[in-house]
């Protein structure tokens, strides 16, 4: 058996942890109407909200945002969620909407509005996140292990609009 230096194995997990990061940021931001995605650590599928616009690149009124699964993260297969998805977890509620802006609410952070807005021409997901108004860039979900259906926390992941840095919250679930 080959011995691999300590050193080497430490440089190996960190281009690993350097190119995950970087493909993760690709599916984010993939799409020019990717909103935020929501991530999980059950698996590698992801939940991705993207904005529905018209050929002028207006929001549509009644239905502004579309939620799907991409299945093995970047690998590039689409899913619709079901029902039950739908309903209880990773469905989005809409409450006023025009063609510039949309409040919406997805099932599992009701506590969390977000508003959908047109910025120049690429929408954009704001969310208040650790107390501030924020980019809302992605959500993780840590599941209770062996227990799938169970929340340890969720957390919030974006860009304050005013100070222009990295923000993110850690809201813990009682399960």
């Amino acid at each position: 058996m080959v011995s691999i230096p300590r050193t080497v194995r430490s440089a190996t997990c960190a281009l690993l942890f350097a190119a995950a990061a970087a493909a993760s940021r690709n599916v984010e931001r993939a799409d020019p109407n990717r909103l935020f995605v929501i991530r999980r650590s059950l698996n590698a599928n992801i939940v991705v909200y993207d904005a529905v616009r018209d050929s002028q690149g207006n929001l549509d009124p009644t239905s502004p945002v579309k939620a799907y699964w991409l299945l093995n993260a970047d690998k590039g297969e689409r899913a619709d969620l079901n029902l039950i998805e739908k309903v209880e977890a990773y469905g989005v509620e809409v409450g006023s909407s025009t063609k510039q802006s949309a409040q919406i609410t997805v099932k599992a952070l009701k506590d969390r509005p977000i508003s959908v807005r047109i910025e120049g021409k690429r929408p954009e997901a704001i969310a208040r996140i650790s107390g501030q108004d924020a980019l809302l860039r992605s959500v993780f979900v840590k599941t209770v292990p062996n227990h799938p259906r169970s929340v340890e926390y969720v957390e919030l992941v974006g860009v304050s609009l005013r100070a222009h840095k990295p923000v993110r919250e850690r809201i813990k679930t009682s399960g």
